[in-house]
């Protein structure tokens, strides 16, 4: 997989500062920090970008609340690794094809620690997705029964949406390994299945994506390294969405998706600091269909055309409150680009992400 081999490469990107810092002590030179000194010590360059989950505990008997909003444009269309045009993609025999989309995704995050090695987590999502989609211009005196439902005139653009609950995940984190500048985290998380995956529209099954989950128990593994000399801290981590079913009850099951990110922050001062990240993606497509009535008129109709590999590049910032009434909240923001993406078929391109988020410990 093209993931995996990417792997290396990056977690050698975001340990170059740590090779590069030769004045660094030995490692036996001072004991490894506690968790409570980390936490009172830069902890906001302690945490990964907002964009990366998983990514850090809490001493025994901590809390920490938070609300990460993420936003995801889509615009262009993509057959493999080449941008076409809507032209292109009715010269298929498709009556219609989306143009643009937006998804809106709202996560609510509870940890507790039990212990200083373990720290549960709860996070449920809620979704909103809008797409724009444009009827083929050639398609008068041939439109399907499933076009004429849509009310959609040749050459004309229409929009849908869904909104709802989506899955909800459930981790715990372990700190595997924690010396003097550098933590190990690992992952073992679990996508409970409480998204909708029977959204219709005018009684036919809508696209897949615009499903509100997967519909499926997923298996979400993470390892996660973290370390930092002086002003400079990085990381890198790998995350797996593996599907734990053959299909669910709609009929279909998602491709499984793994992610591999590395990333390098700077510590500006005792409030602030900047990122730069990395993120590779890489999905399956999906298998099976639905079990019910279903469209075949536009490419995000066709399971075969979801899934590929994207390279995103990601700019961040990230704000802490170090003391007074507000010590403990975190205010951090990133900006992620695709700079290179191959799509399995003919797909919406990926545009750009925002990742916002809050997060409180005490």
């Amino acid at each position: 997989m093209k993931n995996i081999r990417i792997l290396p490469s990056l977690a050698a990107l975001a340990m170059a500062p740590l090779l590069q810092a030769g004045t660094a002590p030995a490692p036996m030179a001072e004991a490894p920090p506690t968790l409570a000194e980390e936490a009172n010590c830069c902890c906001h360059d302690n945490n990964a970008p907002i964009g990366v989950m998983f990514d850090h505990t809490h001493q025994a008997g901590g809390w920490m609340v938070g609300y990460r909003y993420f936003y995801s444009s889509y615009e262009g269309l993509r057959q493999g690794s080449d941008s076409i045009s809507t032209h292109d993609v009715f010269h298929h025999g498709f009556m219609a094809t989306p143009i643009d989309m937006d998804m809106h995704m709202h996560m609510i995050e509870v940890m507790y620690s039990p212990t200083d090695w373990l720290t549960l987590m709860v996070m449920p999502m809620y979704m909103e997705m809008n797409m724009t989609m444009q009827a083929n211009p050639m398609m008068a005196g041939m439109m399907s029964g499933h076009m004429a439902h849509m009310h959609a005139m040749p050459g004309s653009t229409f929009s849908h949406s869904s909104t709802g609950w989506s899955d909800t995940n459930v981790s715990a984190i372990f700190r595997l390994w924690n010396s003097n500048h550098n933590t190990v985290l690992g992952t073992l998380g679990m996508n409970i299945p409480t998204g909708s995956v029977d959204e219709k529209m005018n009684g036919t099954f809508t696209h897949y994506m615009m499903q509100q989950g997967s519909g499926t128990w997923d298996l979400t593994p993470s390892v996660t390294y973290k370390g930092h000399a002086g002003h400079v801290f990085w990381g890198a981590q790998y995350y797996a969405a593996l599907r734990l079913e053959d299909e669910n009850e709609s009929g279909y099951c998602l491709g499984n998706v793994w992610e591999t990110t590395g990333w390098t922050a700077y510590h500006l001062c005792d409030w602030a600091s900047v990122s730069g990240r990395l993120l590779w993606t890489s999905a399956d497509d999906i298998d099976g269909h639905y079990n019910g009535p279903h469209g075949h008129s536009s490419p995000v109709d066709i399971q075969r055309n979801y899934g590929g590999d994207r390279l995103d590049l990601g700019l961040g910032l990230n704000l802490l409150v170090p003391d007074g009434a507000l010590k403990g909240h975190r205010l951090a923001i990133e900006a992620l680009w695709a700079v290179d993406q191959e799509s399995n078929g003919v797909f919406l391109e990926r545009d750009f992400s925002i990742v916002a988020g809050w997060q409180f410990a005490f």
